[in-house]
């Protein structure tokens, strides 16, 4: 099994005056990755032996727990109590704390090591994929596709993943370009960056997929599989799904989205490919900046910041038609965002 730590920085509130003010009873927290420093959502924090959930981390990794409500009769001074934190593809961490006044440096600084637990990640790849965590979260990771070949006739090369990312690039910077040309509002929108992997991973097990792309806190995880099947006349044709998993996520919203596609095997490595998926590709990518920013905004409690999500949603889909698929999700997106805004 491959490891990976996680640092979960804890901070116990003394008061201004650590020394002479008794524990309030409050435990702040941010949990955020060694790997990337950055922050991990949905990590959550059980009170072991007394109770479930007692809080979830932000987007920014926060959380906050007042055993004043949660658990009074562990809310006085001296108490030892123990904290557990569970997030997907993690270990689960214990920590064991007490809390007095004027101990600031036990109590307001405490640190629990996470073990990322993930067997797919071999211990070859380990290291270089530490180097390609995105510390803001808008990196987008092209995996290689799987194309499983007959016995006849020879092995079907997969696309060039080098080539399928510098094509799908451009597409996005472009998309992104016009958009900002329509809306003032998005002008400012951030650096999406593509990252080849060429790590061979089942396209077949989505959730192992997602989990990677997790760790690396991606924006987006894509890719793809196909099948040769000879035609009548002995061509030899791909039947090839191609995916888009999104990490950030909303229970609202589905993760990923696939579409099927047949063509030549000889064009593989052609435009061609590209051709089918791009335009709901583009939309993703959107949709997930988006669903990222408007979380950060939300937690915040930044207005201005949800208004510009609006304003960019509002403008992807007017490049759309109701025959799209992604709009629908766009339509839910953007319910929630008005309904934030008191619209």
């Amino acid at each position: 099994m491959k490891r990976l730590a996680v640092l979960v920085v804890l901070t116990f509130l003394t008061g201004t005056a650590a020394a002479q003010t008794p524990f309030s009873g409050k435990i702040r927290g941010r949990v955020i990755s060694e790997v990337g420093e950055h922050p991990l959502e949905g990590v959550t924090i059980d009170l072991r032996d007394k109770k479930a959930n007692v809080a979830q981390t932000d987007v920014y990794g926060r959380f906050e727990i007042d055993l004043n409500q949660v658990a009074p009769e562990w809310a006085a001074e001296g108490k030892s109590l123990t904290l557990t934190f569970s997030a997907p593809s993690f270990l689960k961490a214990h920590r064991v704390l007490t809390c007095k006044a004027g101990a600031a440096s036990e109590c307001e600084e405490v640190t629990v090591p996470m073990v990322f637990d993930e067997a797919e990640i071999a211990p070859e790849i380990k290291e270089p994929l530490k180097k390609l965590v995105s510390r803001e979260g808008y990196t987008l990771y092209l995996l290689p596709y799987e194309i499983a070949s007959p016995v006849e006739g020879g092995p079907v090369a997969p696309p060039q993943t080098g080539y399928l990312a510098r094509g799908l690039f451009m597409a996005i910077a472009t998309h992104l370009q016009a958009l900002a040309s329509s809306s003032a509002a998005i002008a400012s929108s951030p650096d999406i960056s593509l990252e080849p992997l060429e790590i061979k991973m089942s396209w077949t097990n989505t959730e192992k997929i997602r989990r990677l792309g997790f760790f690396l806190n991606a924006l987006a995880m894509i890719g793809g599989m196909g099948e040769v099947r000879r035609d009548e006349a002995g061509h030899n044709q791909v039947n090839i799904s191609s995916r888009y998993i999104m990490i950030p996520t909303l229970k609202e919203l589905p993760v990923a989205d696939t579409v099927e596609d047949v063509l030549p095997a000889d064009l593989l490595n052609s435009p061609r490919l590209s051709q089918k998926f791009n335009k709901l590709w583009l939309s993703r990518t959107v949709l997930a900046f988006s669903l990222r920013d408007f979380k950060r905004a939300k937690a915040k409690g930044d207005r201005q910041g949800i208004e510009r999500v609006r304003s960019c949603l509002i403008a992807e889909k007017a490049g759309l038609t109701e025959e799209d698929k992604i709009v629908s999700q766009i339509d839910l997106m953007l319910g929630l965002v008005n309904k934030e805004l008191g619209l």
